[in-house]
Order: C-alpha cells, then sequence, then structure tokens
C-alpha cells in the first residue's frame, strides 16, 4: 500500500521555475521497529547498514509505483527516501509517526481532541481530530463549521444545497 503525489503541481510557478520537471512523493507505512537500532544516532550518521535497508526500500517502493505509473519511469532523474527516523529527527514525533498523532484505538478517548474547546470562541480542527490524511483533515473542517455555524452542514452537503 502506498500513497502517491504530485506536489509540485500545486504550485502554479512551479513549471517556469524547473522547466517542466515535477516532484513526486510516495507514502508508506512503515515500522518504527525496523530502524530502532539507530534510534540514537545523527542523520548522515547511521552506517552502511542503514543506507542499504533504505536502498532496498526505494527499489521495492519504486517498482511498485512503476507498475501502476510506468509511463513516468523514465522520467525519473532522482530518488531519495526518508524513515521513520528522519520524520522523528526533523519532526520530533516520538515514533516517526508522519501524519500527527498515533492513530491507536486510545488516542480517540483523548478528551482534548475535540472541536469545541473550554475557551470561548476557540475550535479546533485539523486531522487530529477525526482520522489521519485528507479525507480525516477535511471532514473535521466540516466538523468544525457545524460547531462556528452550530448548524448541520452535513445534510446540506449530502443533498448538495450549500
Amino acid at each position: 500500500m502506498f500513497y502517491a503525489s504530485f506536489p509540485s503541481t500545486k504550485d502554479s510557478s512551479w513549471e517556469t521555475r524547473y522547466n517542466q520537471k515535477q516532484t513526486i512523493q510516495i507514502i508508506i507505512p512503515m515500522p518504527f521497529e525496523q530502524f530502532k537500532e539507530w534510534d540514537d544516532s545523527k542523520p548522515g550518521k547511521r552506517g552502511q547498514k542503514y543506507k542499504d535497508l533504505k536502498k532496498e526500500y526505494t527499489e521495492k517502493v519504486m517498482n511498485e509505483f512503476l507498475t501502476f505509473f510506468p509511463q513516468l519511469e523514465e522520467f525519473i532523474e532522482f530518488t531519495e527516501a526518508s524513515t521513520p527516523l528522519s520524520t522523528k529527527h526533523f519532526s520530533s514525533y516520538s515514533s516517526g509517526e508522519i501524519y500527527g498523532l498515533e492513530h491507536s484505538p486510545d488516542r480517540f478517548k483523548v478528551r482534548g481532541l475535540r472541536t469545541q474547546t473550554p475557551i470561548k470562541n476557540l475550535f479546533l480542527t485539523g486531522q487530529d481530530i477525526v482520522m489521519v490524511g485528507v479525507c480525516g483533515a477535511l471532514y473535521s473542517g466540516v466538523i468544525t463549521a457545524c460547531a462556528v455555524l452550530k448548524k448541520n452542514l452535513f445534510t446540506k452537503i449530502i443533498n448538495g444545497n450549500p
């Protein structure tokens, strides 16, 4: 399973600045435990075994990606992989989580992760309110709008009445 996106397509000036080159981001779920032996090491100082493991994963992911998009193979010039350790280092998530809070059953019991807060006119939104990813963030936005407007917008959305 993987998620692929083309973030450079969101930048309207990208094509003129980078002469028709694009970027592809591919995300796969990966257990932190596979990289635990390097947990106390610094980026760039993890040794050949770590580099080989990253290379192995990169090749597997790219082979899988190219089964769906074989027409892109000739255009790929460079690949780079990050691991849960990369995310831990750059984002300070304890186990390299890429999308906010850990999505275990217990995190859904956290009372502070609700749209409404005890502070007047302060509302929360985003993927951590509902669930991981773009769809979770989108759904959370609707829930927050319902709370702010004190209206059930879901029936309007379902019925196509904005």
